[in-house]
C-alpha cells in the first residue's frame, strides 16, 4: 500500500513539473525609444519559434526591427535584428529592445556566467554609427525592465566579473518569473543622412533547467520504484 502512495505521488509530482514547464507563457515585446515618443509591439510565445516585428521613424530615423524567439531544451534564443536610416545630417541616438517575460526562476542560477549561454553581438563602430549593447535582468518580471545590469557592451560588470554591474552580489533569480531585456544603442553621426545601418545580436539564456530537473529525477525515482515493486513480487511468487 505504502508502495502504491509514493508511486501516486511521484507520479503526480511529475505531471506537476511537466505541466509547469510547458504551461509557462512567455512574452517577447520590442521596443524603440528616443526624443519622440515610444514605440512598442508584443505578442505571446505561442511554439517553438516566434517572430515579431516593429517599424516607424523615431528621432527622424526610419528604422525596421524584428526579435525572434526560439524556445528549445533548457534554452531560450533571441535574436534582435536592426535596420534604420538617418534622414538627417545631424547626430542622433535611437535605442532599439526586446524584452522576454515570463521566464521560470532557478535557485541555481546566481550569476551571469550561469544565465547567458551565449551573446554573439554584430555591432559596433563604422563610419556613420556607433552601437551599444546591454543586457538587464529584472526579477519582477517587468518588461523593460532594467532592475540588473549584467553585460555593457562587451563588459560584463561587477567583482566578481559575473555578478551584476548594478548590485555587486549574486542574482537571486530564485523567484517565480523573472524577465531579460537587450538593449542595442545606436548613435547616428552627422554624416550619416540617408546611409543605413544594420545591427544584429543573437543570446541565449537558460530559463528553466531546475523544472526539467524535477521532473527528469522524478520519472527516473519513479521507474525505480516500479521495478524494485515488480522484483519483490516476483522474489515472493
Amino acid at each position: 500500500m505504502k508502495t502504491k502512495l509514493w508511486l501516486s505521488l511521484l507520479a503526480s509530482a511529475a505531471v506537476m513539473a511537466l505541466v509547469a514547464t510547458s504551461a509557462d507563457a512567455k512574452f517577447i515585446e520590442l521596443k524603440v525609444t528616443g526624443l519622440g515618443a515610444p514605440q512598442t509591439t508584443s505578442a505571446t510565445f505561442s511554439g517553438a519559434n516566434d517572430t515579431i516585428s516593429l517599424s516607424g521613424t523615431q528621432s527622424n530615423v526610419n528604422y525596421s526591427i524584428t526579435g525572434t524567439l526560439h524556445d528549445g531544451p533548457n534554452l531560450l534564443n533571441v535574436i534582435l535584428d536592426t535596420t534604420s536610416t538617418n534622414t538627417v545630417n545631424n547626430v542622433r541616438s535611437v535605442n532599439y529592445w526586446v524584452t522576454i517575460t515570463g521566464i521560470p526562476g532557478d535557485p541555481n542560477i546566481h550569476d551571469y556566467s550561469e544565465l547567458f549561454a551565449g551573446i554573439n553581438p554584430n555591432i559596433g563602430s563604422t563610419v556613420y554609427s556607433d552601437a551599444f549593447t546591454k543586457f538587464y535582468v529584472d526579477t519582477h518580471n517587468v518588461a523593460f525592465g532594467t532592475q540588473f545590469l549584467v553585460y555593457n557592451s562587451g563588459f560584463v560588470c561587477g567583482t566578481p566579473a559575473t555578478y551584476s554591474c548594478s548590485a555587486l552580489s549574486p542574482l537571486t533569480l530564485s523567484g517565480a518569473l523573472y524577465s531579460v531585456t537587450e538593449q542595442i544603442t545606436v548613435d547616428y553621426k552627422v554624416n550619416s543622412a540617408g546611409k543605413t545601418v544594420t545591427s544584429n545580436d543573437k543570446f541565449s539564456a537558460i530559463p528553466e533547467p531546475g523544472s526539467l530537473a524535477l521532473l527528469g529525477s522524478g520519472l527516473l525515482f519513479a521507474g525505480w520504484m516500479s521495478r524494485r515493486r515488480k522484483s519483490n513480487k516476483a522474489s515472493a511468487a
